[in-house]
Order: C-alpha cells, then sequence, then structure tokens
C-alpha cells in the first residue's frame, strides 16, 4: 500500500515538469506579436484608432502614373518584373524613401500609380525607376483625390507577409484580371511603404533571437522514472555505549515556475532553481561490538522519457523564418507596409479585400496569415495610420517584409490592363562608333526612352554612300531628311512628287513648282546635252527614261529610240563622233573638242536650239510609223499610243517645262540648295519622267564636274521623295518572247544611282512602301534609317536588309512617331534612334507669285500660243526674216511686219485665247523672235556656224521696235551678209528656192518661172501683193542659176 502511494508521487512530479506555466507563454506571445505582427493585438475599433486626414495626405503626395512597359519576349514577364521592381525598392531603401504604390480607378479610367513625398521627390527618383525597368513610362498624375470622396466609402486594410517563392520558384501574384474585372468601377488600392531603419531592424532582430532562444530552452525535455523493491532478512547482535555533546542546523529553499502556452500560439521559456544548506558540530566517545547476519533480494525498473513541446518547435521555426528574412532585410531592404483600399460600393471593397487576401495569404509556408479589416466611414478616402511615415513603435500598424517580399503586394502588372500596356519588343545596340566631323541627327534610345547624352550622327563619308528612309505617312521620315540636310552643309536638290514641305526647311533654298507655272516652274528640254556629254549616252538615258516612265509596249520602245536619233540627227548633230559642228572648231582637229572652246560656244545664246524638242519628236514619230511597212490599222494604233504619251508633254503647263528649248543654268540649279516640288503635275507618269529627267541631267553634271575637278568626297546631296514613281519594283528579265523595256530601264536608273557616289552624290531616298521601290536601290544604300512599317513585307524586306532576324520584323511595326531604326557601315545591329525635331521656316506661295511677275506671265503666254500655233508662228518668222533679208523698201519691210502682227493677233482672237500679259505687241513680238533664233540655228536659215549672241541680241533689239529706220535694215542686212558670206538679198531668194522646191515636190527651177503655185509661194513668203513682185523674183532666180 505504501508502495502505491509513492508511485502516485511519482507520477505528479513528472506531471508537473511537463505542464508550463500559462502566465509566461502569455507573456512571450505578447512580446512577438508587438515586434512582429502588432495587428494582431491591436485594438481595431476604428473608434480607437488614430488614422489621418487621408484626403489631405494624399494631397501632400507627388504621383506619377505608371502607363506603358516596353520589354523583350521575355518567357515570364511577372518573374521579370519582380527581379526589377526589387532592384527599384532596394534603391528606395538605400535612399531611406518612403513611396505608395497602387491603383486608382475613376470615371472609367484605371490608372497605375506610384507617390513620393513632394518635398522628398527630385527627378532621381524617376530616373531610378526608367533605369531599372528598360522602356517603363511615367507621367505625372494630377488627379484630385477630393472626387472620391463620397458619403459612405467602403474602406479596409490589409497586413502580412506574402511568401513570393516556392520550393525557390518565383510565383505569380498578378491582379491583372482583378483590374480588368473591376473595369468601370470606382476605387483605390494604396501600399503605404515606409522603409525600416538600421537600428529598428537590428532591435528586432535581437528580439527574435531572444524568442527563439527562449522557444529553444523549453521545446524539449528528458525524464527519468526508476522504481526498485527489496526483501531480506537481517539478524544483528551488539553492545553500543556513546557518550556526545553537539549541535547541528540543517535548512532547504526551491523554487520553480512552469508555463503552459496559449492554444494556436508558440510557448515560453521554463524558468526553474533549489537551494539547500546544513551545519553540525559534534563530540562523542563510543565503544561497540556485533555480530550480524543477513540475506536480501532486490528487484529494479527504470524509464526514460523525451518531451517535445509543439507550440516552441513552432516559434522556433517562425523565428528562424523571420530572423532570415530580417538579414535578407538588412542587404535589400526592409520595410514597414501596409495596403488599404476603398471604393463606393461595398461589393467591390470586399472583392478587392477577398483578392488581396488571397495574394497574400496563398503559398504560405511558416508566416502568420494576414490579417484584414473592413469597415465603413464616412468622409475619408482610404485608411491610413496617423504618423505612419514616422517610426513610433507602439503605433505600428504594418507588417514587415523584405523588398523581395514587396514585389508581390507592388507588382507591374504581367498582362495588359485599361490604361496600362505591355509592348513587345527588341532592346538594340545602344553604342557604335562616331566617325570624325560626323553630324548629330538623334539621340540612341533604350527601346524609345532618349538617352540624353548619347547621340547617332552620319558623317559626309556616310551620305556620299547613300541613305535609304523608309517608314508609313506621319511617321517623321521627311522630318529626319530634312535634319541630314539641315546638319550636312553641303548644296542639295530635293525632288518632292507630292506635298510642299521642303520648301519650308530653315535654310536658303530656291523652289521651283512644276506644273504649277504661275508660281515658279523650271523649263527643261530633255534634249538638251550638256558640254563635255556624248550624245548617245544621253539618248539612251532618254530612251530608259521614256520606257520607266510610261507603258511602251510592243515595238513602241524601239520606234521611240529610232526617233531620238534622227531628231538629233536632222538637227545637225553627228552621234558617230558625237559632237555637232556648231560646238566645235572642225578646223582645228588638234584642238577640235577643247574644253574652253566648247565651253566657249555653250555660251551663246543660239547653242540652245541646235538641240530638238518634244515637238521635234512627235512629229518625227508620225513621220517614222509612216514610213514603216505596217497595215493602216496598226499603224494607227502605234501612232496613236506614242502620240498620247509625247503630245501630253508638249501642251499645257507640261509643254511649258518640256517642249522649249530653254534650260535652267545648271551650274546654279546644282550648286545651291533647290527643291522642285511636282505637286503641279497630277498623272504619275509625268511626276515620273521629270524625275528621271532631273536625275539624268545632274548624274550628267556631276560626271562632267568629276572629271574637270578631279577631287573626291562629298559634292551635293540629291533627295528622291516617293521613288517608286520611277524606280518601281519590276522584274527586269520579261519572257521569251516579250522583252521588259519598264524593267530594264528600272535597272539601268538604280545602276546609274549607284555609280554616282563616285562623283561626290550623294543619294537620299525616301519611301513610304519598300516593297515598291527597286531592290537594288535598298541593297546599294549604306545606310538605312528605318521609322514605322505597318505591313509584314515591308518589315521584312528591312529586317533582312538592317541585320535583324525574321521574327524580329514584327517589331518595326512598334515604333513611335520620329523613332527610327538605324543601321550604317560598321553596325551589326541597328540602333533605335528618336530623331530630333527640325524648326521649319515657312515659305508661303506669295513669294513665288510675285516674282519676277510680268516676265512670268509673258513666258507662260509665249509658251501657250507656241502650242496652239506653231506651224503659224514658223511661218511668221520665216516671212519676217525674209522680208528682212530682200526687201531694201523700209516702208514695205514695216508694212509686212505689221500685216504679220495683225495675222497674229486675228489668230489668237479667233481662238478665243485669253493671255494675261498686258501687252500684247510685246507677246507676239517675243513668240515670233524666239522662233528666229531658231530658224538662224537649226532651223532652214541655219549657216554652217552659230548666229553669234551679239547678232542675236541686235536683231532681237530691232525688232522690239515699232517701226524700222532705213538705217535698222541696213546694219541688219549687213549683219545677214556678215554671217552668210553673201548678200542677204540673194541668200533670200536661195532660201525662197529651197522652201519652194521642198513645197511642190523639188520641181525644176526654171519650170518655178511659169508655175501658179510659185506665185503663191512667193506671195505667201514675202507677203507680196501685186505681179510685179512676183517677176522681179523670177528674174533673180534666173540670174542666181
Amino acid at each position: 500500500m505504501n508502495n502505491d502511494k509513492a508511485l502516485i508521487v511519482e507520477k505528479e512530479k513528472i506531471q508537473n515538469i511537463i505542464n508550463f506555466n500559462n502566465d509566461i507563454f502569455n507573456q512571450i506571445t505578447l512580446k512577438f506579436g508587438q515586434n512582429f505582427y502588432p495587428t494582431t493585438i491591436k485594438d481595431n475599433d476604428l473608434n480607437n484608432l488614430e488614422i489621418e486626414n487621408s484626403q489631405k495626405f494624399l494631397s501632400n503626395l507627388e504621383f506619377y502614373r505608371i502607363y506603358e512597359c516596353i520589354t523583350e519576349n521575355t518567357d515570364d514577364l511577372f518573374e521579370y518584373f519582380v527581379n526589377k521592381v526589387q532592384k527599384i525598392f532596394t534603391m528606395f531603401y538605400s535612399l531611406n524613401k518612403e513611396f505608395y504604390y497602387g491603383i486608382v480607378s475613376k470615371k472609367n479610367k484605371v490608372n497605375l500609380v506610384i507617390g513620393f513625398e513632394i518635398e522628398k521627390f527630385s527627378d532621381e527618383m524617376k530616373k531610378t525607376i526608367e533605369g531599372n525597368i528598360n522602356g517603363i513610362k511615367l507621367e505625372k498624375f494630377n488627379e484630385d483625390f477630393t472626387s472620391f470622396k463620397a458619403k459612405e466609402n467602403y474602406i479596409g486594410y490589409l497586413t502580412g507577409v506574402p511568401d513570393i517563392k516556392l520550393d525557390g520558384k518565383i510565383q505569380n501574384k498578378d491582379i491583372s484580371s482583378l483590374i480588368r474585372s473591376l473595369n468601370g468601377e470606382n476605387y483605390i488600392i494604396m501600399t503605404l511603404c515606409r522603409p525600416l531603419q538600421k537600428n529598428e531592424i537590428l532591435n528586432r532582430v535581437n528580439e527574435i533571437i531572444n524568442i527563439k532562444d527562449a522557444s529553444t530552452s523549453i521545446s524539449k525535455r528528458t525524464v527519468s522514472i526508476q522504481k526498485s523493491l527489496t526483501d531480506g532478512e537481517s539478524n544483528t547482535e551488539g553492545q553500543t555505549k556513546t557518550n556526545s555533546v553537539g549541535y547541528s542546523t540543517t535548512g532547504s529553499i526551491s523554487a520553480g515556475i512552469q508555463l503552459s502556452g496559449i492554444p494556436g500560439m508558440p510557448g515560453t521559456p521554463f524558468i526553474g532553481a533549489s537551494v539547500s544548506q546544513s551545519r553540525s558540530t559534534n563530540y562523542s566517545t563510543s565503544n561497540s561490538s556485533s555480530i550480524t547476519k543477513s540475506f536480501s533480494e532486490t528487484e529494479g525498473q527504470s524509464v526514460s522519457l523525451d518531451i517535445q513541446n509543439g507550440w516552441a518547435m513552432e516559434m522556433i521555426k517562425i523565428s528562424e523564418t523571420i530572423l532570415e528574412r530580417m538579414r535578407i532585410g538588412m542587404n535589400i531592404g526592409m520595410w514597414e507596409t501596409l495596403t488599404t483600399y476603398s471604393s463606393d460600393n461595398e461589393l467591390v471593397a470586399k472583392i478587392i479585400g477577398g483578392r488581396l487576401y488571397s495574394e497574400i495569404s496563398s503559398n504560405l509556408s511558416t508566416s502568420l496569415v494576414p490579417q484584414k479589416i473592413d469597415f465603413k466611414k464616412n468622409n475619408e478616402i482610404l485608411f491610413i495610420p496617423k504618423d505612419f511615415n514616422t517610426y513610433e513603435k507602439d503605433k505600428t500598424y504594418g507588417s514587415f517584409v523584405t523588398s523581395e517580399e514587396l514585389c508581390a503586394i507592388c507588382s507591374i502588372p504581367s498582362e495588359n490592363i485599361p490604361n496600362f500596356e505591355i509592348k513587345k519588343s527588341k532592346l538594340y545596340s545602344l553604342t557604335y562608333n562616331e566617325a570624325n566631323n560626323s553630324q548629330s541627327i538623334g539621340n540612341i534610345c533604350e527601346y524609345d526612352k532618349i538617352l540624353e547624352n548619347t547621340e547617332f550622327s552620319l558623317s559626309e563619308s556616310d551620305i556620299n554612300k547613300h541613305t535609304f528612309v523608309c517608314g508609313m505617312t506621319g511617321m517623321g521620315k521627311t522630318n529626319t531628311v530634312k535634319m541630314i540636310l539641315d546638319k550636312i552643309n553641303k548644296p542639295f536638290l530635293v525632288i518632292e512628287p507630292a506635298k510642299k514641305e521642303y520648301r519650308n526647311i530653315n535654310k536658303e533654298k530656291k523652289v521651283y513648282t512644276l506644273g504649277n507655272v504661275k508660281l515658279n516652274s523650271l523649263r527643261l528640254n530633255p534634249f538638251y546635252i550638256l558640254p563635255g556629254i556624248n550624245p548617245q549616252q544621253h539618248i539612251d538615258l532618254l530612251k530608259d527614261l521614256f520606257s520607266a516612265s510610261f507603258a511602251l509596249y510592243g515595238p513602241m520602245p524601239y520606234i521611240v529610240e529610232k526617233c531620238l536619233s534622227t531628231v538629233y540627227e536632222k538637227k545637225g548633230w553627228n552621234l558617230f563622233f558625237g559632237y555637232h559642228p556648231y560646238l566645235i572648231d572642225i578646223k582645228d582637229r588638234r584642238n577640235a573638242f577643247n574644253e574652253d572652246k566648247i565651253n566657249e560656244k555653250y555660251s551663246e545664246i543660239a547653242h540652245k536650239y541646235l538641240f530638238p524638242t518634244m515637238q521635234d519628236l512627235k512629229n518625227e514619230v508620225d513621220e517614222y510609223v509612216e514610213s514603216m511597212e505596217y497595215d493602216k490599222e496598226l499603224k494607227g494604233n502605234i501612232k496613236s499610243a506614242i502620240n498620247a504619251r509625247i503630245d501630253s508633254l508638249c501642251v499645257g503647263s507640261k509643254g511649258y517645262i518640256f517642249n522649249s528649248n530653254s534650260v535652267p543654268d545648271f551650274n546654279k540649279l546644282f550648286s545651291e540648295n533647290t527643291v522642285l516640288e511636282l505637286e503641279g503635275l497630277g498623272d504619275d507618269a509625268d511626276k515620273s519622267f521629270s524625275m528621271g529627267l532631273v536625275i539624268i541631267f545632274l548624274n550628267e553634271y556631276m560626271q562632267v564636274k568629276k572629271e574637270l575637278e578631279n577631287t573626291t568626297g562629298l559634292k551635293h546631296i540629291l533627295v528622291i521623295e516617293e521613288a517608286h514613281r520611277l524606280l518601281k519594283n519590276t522584274n527586269s528579265e520579261g519572257n521569251e518572247n516579250f522583252g521588259n523595256p519598264k524593267g530594264k530601264a528600272v535597272e539601268h536608273f538604280t545602276n546609274m544611282l549607284a555609280e554616282m557616289r563616285s562623283y561626290g552624290e550623294g543619294i537620299i531616298v525616301s519611301e513610304q512602301i519598300p516593297t515598291k521601290l527597286a531592290p537594288d536601290v535598298i541593297k546599294n544604300s549604306s545606310n538605312k534609317i528605318v521609322h514605322r512599317l505597318a505591313s509584314k513585307d515591308d518589315q521584312e524586306i528591312m529586317a533582312n536588309t538592317i541585320g535583324l532576324k525574321s521574327e524580329e520584323a514584327i517589331y518595326i511595326g512598334n515604333q513611335k512617331t520620329g523613332y527610327a531604326l538605324c543601321s550604317k557601315e560598321g553596325l551589326y545591329q541597328p540602333l533605335m534612334i528618336k530623331i530630333k525635331r527640325i524648326e521649319d521656316k515657312k515659305f508661303s506661295n506669295s513669294k513665288l507669285y510675285n516674282d519676277k511677275q510680268e516676265d512670268k506671265f509673258l513666258e507662260i503666254d509665249r509658251t501657250m500660243l507656241n502650242g496652239y500655233f506653231s506651224l503659224e508662228i514658223d511661218m511668221f518668222s520665216i516671212n519676217m526674216l525674209l522680208s528682212l533679208m530682200y526687201f531694201y523698201d523700209i516702208s514695205k519691210i514695216n508694212s509686212n511686219i505689221t500685216k504679220i502682227y495683225e495675222k497674229f493677233e486675228n489668230l489668237i482672237f479667233s481662238k478665243s485665247i485669253s493671255v494675261v500679259s498686258n501687252d500684247m505687241n510685246k507677246l507676239m513680238k517675243e513668240c515670233i523672235i524666239e522662233r528666229i533664233f531658231s530658224q538662224l540655228t537649226g532651223g532652214i536659215f541655219r549657216y554652217r556656224k552659230l548666229p553669234s549672241s551679239e547678232f542675236l541680241n541686235l536683231l532681237k533689239d530691232k525688232l522690239m521696235q515699232k517701226y524700222l529706220s532705213e538705217n535698222d535694215i541696213a546694219i541688219l542686212q549687213e549683219k545677214f551678209k556678215e554671217f552668210y558670206k553673201e548678200k542677204s538679198e540673194k541668200k533670200a531668194i536661195r532660201f525662197i528656192t529651197y522652201i519652194a522646191t521642198n513645197i511642190l515636190g523639188k520641181i525644176k527651177n526654171e519650170k518655178l518661172k511659169n508655175n501658179d503655185d510659185f506665185e503663191k509661194i512667193c506671195k505667201d513668203l514675202l507677203l507680196i501683193e501685186n505681179e510685179i513682185g512676183i517677176k522681179k523674183i523670177r528674174d533673180r532666180i534666173k540670174e542666181n542659176e
């Protein structure tokens, strides 16, 4: 029985060891909550909470809206953003900057925002974000938060530590779907982030270490229980005598505390102690003797127990996790955070709170569950604790998270949401080797972020190797070209088929408006040959020009080629040797082709009449087709087809340009800044013809200049806008049955452009649709500037030429206005460049309209009359020349001249032609005088040499007078004598005979005396009205036989 009682006592002792004191466990729990999860122990009754005036608080912040982010083709966007954003938060932490990140949705517009205290914010913060996340775009967000102040706002706040990684892998905690689902609702989600100071972190590290140590001390106990039973006998016999005197003191004190943990929370450490003491003094004397006999049996049991405290073990794990987080936080940043939200719709607020709770609590391993509080509050926007941004331990409401964990709360959406777009693009190269004397045209960009101090430049050497600029309309092509022209200080020529943009470039320039003759149109005889150019070379280029510009088929290209040669031959050109006898000194064969002498001939007024005109070509085509052995219908079809193309160049404003003996001063045209606007030419074929003709003349001019100067380097820049009009993408091979003259002609022009580099010509081709252009134009351009292209085929052809892979071609369609991919010699990959904006200088039509207005209108009227009455004016000029050469009677001469002008004027009125010139007499005289010059130089009145400019100017001065005097006639006839080397009267008879013979079919001279038709011819030529005059002519013809 006594043994059972002893066993019960032992069990009670064991139970006391296992159980803990609840009070101490509560103290540790409280300490843990205060330091690490304050919201779990605070009174969450809002009536007892100190909060900020949220409207005032938000008004003191400066917010920026994140509206766009450009990234490369990344497999896991969320992980990509986490890595980027973590670096930003670490940077903010190092700068000790609070920030506020969230979503503001109002009036169907969602805004992803980040805010800073105004007094602490600077551009460096914005640059920090943009520098760490390539391609992110921020702009100031000026929302008035008072608009969110409703009678009742449903507000909530949430704290907790999200676990962003699971088994070492970043987990997606994206709320893009939440934002999309709440589109159109009014709400705010804002995460408040305050960086913890180092001493705050260290204090908490010390606290968690103490908690861990205390938890460890009570987490495990070892208890040993022993029991033994002895059975035996002992017999003792003996005698003892003792005398003793002594003093003794004995005592003991024991104390101990055991606390049990609160269910659901870790326990607290066990603390205990026991002390005992004794003292004695004895004096004794003893004598003894004994005899002992004994016998015994002993039986024993022993039990050892290991007892663990589960709550303490859990606290150790949590403590170790927090300790590790704190250590990480000291390196990458530790933050006190609180997420608050509100809406004027209770359901929306609950959805937001539930989703945020789900995102934070998912994948939790050792962290405690989040705390979420919802309430309704009047006149408040958000829950913001009092003095949140200043550290007071007792006022802490948030959770403590590292910069990495913060990314789970403050993440950039990995999917497109309203008002925020993620664009896929390519990060291009950011550096290149800049050549000496380069001129900056823009800044290199990281995606489309401009790197202010990193510029992209082009040198004169680059421009000399040709440049191709392409892009959709409105993307900045023209600005790019104008920037190049502005920076490269060389004369330029711009051929602009449409629009009128280059006239506004802020440089001295001359603007010509081809087709709009009332402003300032060039006159450009296509058949003019520059000195030093072989005529056959020019004829071949003209043939290609007709083929490239107009739809020639069947025998038409060959007919045009034949007729081109013939019109030059009829003007006296020797195409075999490549010269005109009037332009060389044929007697001095050693120096016949001396450049100085040829240039001297070209300085004479009359030299321009040695070249055919468009009307000459038209007439020759008619004659040649008639001579061909085709049936009548086929002849008619061929003649009509060719003339339909040529005839349009002989009349109207196009006739003013092309059907003329006039040419500009090419040295001035190609050595000054010039803009040729072709907008006045409505037909694309006419624009193509004009572009090609100017390019031909420029090529020939630069070729001659190169031979004369023998210098290298860039001399001149040619800009061709919408080059596909001339250099169309067409197959140059044709087929076995039909050739492809257009394709061959385009190929000829592209080769010519490529070769112009050697003459010092830099060519800039600007095109909207690259696939429309002959591929060789793109291939032969060393510099390529590619603005946005939307079409896949255009993207692919340009990607292939600038070093992009085929799958990267689509990014060419992502570029913004003013941005371009630039590739040049030496670059492995293109650069993204933001082209600088050039300031224009307005250039109005009035400047052109008012320039030399009267002379211009006179020239226009003269061209118009030549187009209407070409044959009649030819006859008037013959009448006047024969009258001046044949007659001596001044009254007869003046009478004939008067009759000529009267006929001309009647002719104009009969056709109801309206002219704008104020002086009709001057207009008619100009028309006839110009035709006289042509007759003396290349017509039937020509004579083995050019009439001198002195002679022609004298002739013009006399004929512009109202009446001629006898002295005037004497002077003129003497000049005719000098020119023809015989008397003018005698020469006139020869001309009359020649004309009459040709008209009458080469009738022998003796028959002319009695031929009735001859009388009529003479009357028509000399304006003779009586028989006496006719007889005199017959007599003189007889004298000359």
